[in-house]
């Protein structure tokens, strides 16, 4: 961007160091078009506050704000509010039906309930006529000799109350121009053309140029009597530039990164928004977290929200929250594809009945003996139907927890089974190998078990030797350890980055058992560290 000439910057501070009346605000002047050599007359800007995020709706047309709705005031304040007209030549349009905009307007504050109305200053707003604008002297003049513009109206407020920033949207650039106070807090009428003659002194890359509709059809205005507001259309801007599919992923992938990476994405474009707003709660951890919140709110609101959710952890129920709300949600969600349950608040039959329709649920973290102690663990129950990756935070400090859930009518009863992940949270019993090789042979689907020492908090020597012996039992290669140097906190954390498409504990020894197949790993590793 080449720099502002000197000469401009000086003339403008001065002006602005000299003069001590901010609030002289001064009669109509017409709306100011500042166009450079290569841009057409019919060339139009629009100058928007910065607001709180926009509504959901879509706008398919440029409307001037709605604050601009009062005929003929005399004087530039909040209560005489000035409307503009457009004045265009219709034998210059364009034939080609008008397409949506590639910028939808932002409504003004004074369309955001509980904000101070802000007006515009006059020379900011719309009209139709045009203004020549001497960016080197900062000299305006008017072609219409009974509005001449006075010499101080660089140091105008360029709204009421002033603002620190301003944002200007020109729908035929694809950028913005932001004009920032330079003295005092608030935005000038110098600010804002120093930051638009700034912005349009830019060196544009020629693939910019061919793509932008600044440089292509000529815009078209229609004028709606009935609502007396004037409506710009424009030449198609908002077309993709990469293939459609190729764009979908793109946005998908990054909207799943971070569901806060979602918000400013729906304000991309409309077929971004639609891409994109279903990942809001794609994952869905249940606890007092601000997301948490805004799901449950969400979802009591309009209940077609759960449908949205692929990923469901229960942690805790949420404080000052009434618990009882929750289960009915957690119905709703049937599309969902893996649940966590980490707290006994929803080890219940209820939620365990409300698991077992979801019918595309394949992963399951959970522990299973609370849901049906004192009585025997039923692997057959409908929750577990469709079960392929389970993995169980049960306890296992004694050898009988072990030995119930290795019981025929317990694990190995869950018919599609085929990645099981146990924690040894000690260390291995001297009856578990001979359990653990019964449980692998009773499962026939099984393709992986997924054996996890806690080392931090083992206070025994760990039986190497057995640990060998089990691995080197299973022809297949389906049995290995993982020694685990996370704290349990982190279990949850993780879990929520795998939901997003990070690696897992699944994905690292499905690779080591497949390597190891392959000869890549010598028979006699049977164990990864977890760090």
């Amino acid at each position: 961007m080449p720099p502002i000439p000197h000469h401009l910057d000086h003339h403008y501070e001065e002006e602005l160091k000299t003069n001590d009346n901010d609030d002289n605000f001064f009669v109509n002047h017409p709306w100011l078009q500042s166009t450079p050599a290569a841009t057409s007359s019919q060339h139009f800007e629009s100058f928007h506050a910065p607001v709180p995020l926009p509504s959901t709706s879509t706008i398919h047309s440029f409307q001037f704000p709605i604050h601009d709705r009062v005929q003929s005031s005399t004087i530039w304040g909040p209560g005489n509010i000035w409307t503009p007209t457009v004045v265009c030549d219709d034998t210059s349009l364009s034939d080609s039906p008008p397409p949506r905009p590639a910028i939808a307007l932002i409504p003004l504050p004074p369309q955001v309930e509980g904000i101070d109305p802000v007006v515009l200053h006059p020379m900011l707003r719309a009209g139709g006529r045009v203004a020549n604008v001497d960016f080197a002297a900062f000299r305006v003049e008017s072609h219409d000799e009974r509005r001449a513009f006075r010499p101080g109206i660089w140091r105008d407020k360029a709204t009421t109350p002033g603002l620190p920033s301003l944002t200007v949207m020109i729908p035929e650039l694809p950028w913005v121009v932001v004009a920032h106070a330079s003295i005092g807090g608030a935005v000038h009428v110098g600010d804002v053309f120093k930051a638009i003659w700034s912005s349009l002194s830019m060196r544009l890359e020629p693939e910019l140029i061919q793509t932008s509709a600044l440089f292509s059809r000529p815009v078209k205005v229609s004028q709606h009597t009935n609502l007396q507001v004037a409506m710009l259309t424009l030449a198609a801007t908002s077309e993709p530039r990469l293939p459609a599919e190729l764009e979908r992923k793109v946005f998908r992938l990054a909207a799943k990164s971070d569901w806060q990476a979602v918000l400013p994405l729906l304000l991309v474009a409309q077929r971004v928004r639609v891409w994109v707003q279903p990942l809001l709660f794609h994952v869905v951890r249940i606890n007092d977290s601000p997301h948490s919140r805004a799901f449950i709110a969400n979802a009591l609101a309009n209940p077609a929200i759960c449908s949205t959710v692929r990923y469901l952890s229960l942690e805790e129920p949420l404080q000052s929250m009434d618990k009882s709300i929750i289960a009915p949600i957690v119905r709703q969600c049937i599309l969902v594809a893996e649940v966590a349950i980490s707290s006994f608040d929803f080890n219940t039959p209820e939620y365990l009945n409300a698991i077992a329709s979801f019918q595309s649920n394949r992963g399951l973290t959970v522990n299973i003996g609370s849901f049906f102690r004192p009585q025997a663990i039923d692997g057959m129950h409908a929750a577990f139907a469709n079960i392929t990756h389970l993995t169980l935070l049960d306890y296992i400090l004694k050898e009988f927890v072990l030995t119930n859930l290795c019981a025929s009518t317990a694990i190995p009863a869950l018919p599609s089974l085929t990645h099981l992940r146990l924690k040894l949270i000690y260390t291995l019993f001297p009856g578990s190998p001979a359990l653990l090789q019964k449980l692998v042979g009773n499962c026939p689907h099984l393709k992986l078990l997924l054996l996890v020492v806690d080392t931090d908090i083992s206070h025994q020597p760990i039986p190497i030797d057995d640990m060998r012996a089990l691995c080197a039992s299973d022809p297949q290669t389906r049995i290995m350890f993982i020694a685990d140097k996370r704290r349990y906190n982190r279990l949850w954390s993780d879990w929520e980055y795998s939901a997003r498409g990070a690696d897992n504990d699944w994905n690292l020894a499905n690779d080591f058992i497949q390597r190891k197949r392959a000869g890549f790993v010598e028979p006699d590793k049977w164990w990864i560290i977890v760090k």
